[in-house]
């Protein structure tokens, strides 16, 4: 089950680059280059997401391994 925190962790026009929210452009996402940069653009952001999840886990292992 996926649990959304915040607004960050959805996909939008700011976070992934020519993302197209209107339904005006109907044929937007057949275009090969508009699904190749949305699927950059996604594993971009969950790059992200599991290296902050990473740096909270070795953050959390250092701190709590010192008790």
């Amino acid at each position: 089950m996926i649990t959304i925190k915040t607004m960050k962790q959805i996909a939008t026009c700011k976070t992934i680059p020519s993302f197209r929210s209107s339904g005006a452009r109907g044929r937007s996402l057949s275009l090969p280059a508009d699904r190749a940069r949305m699927a950059a653009g996604y594993q971009h952001l969950l790059t992200q997401e599991s290296q902050r999840q990473w740096r909270s886990r070795v953050w959390q292992e250092r701190n709590l391994g010192t008790l």
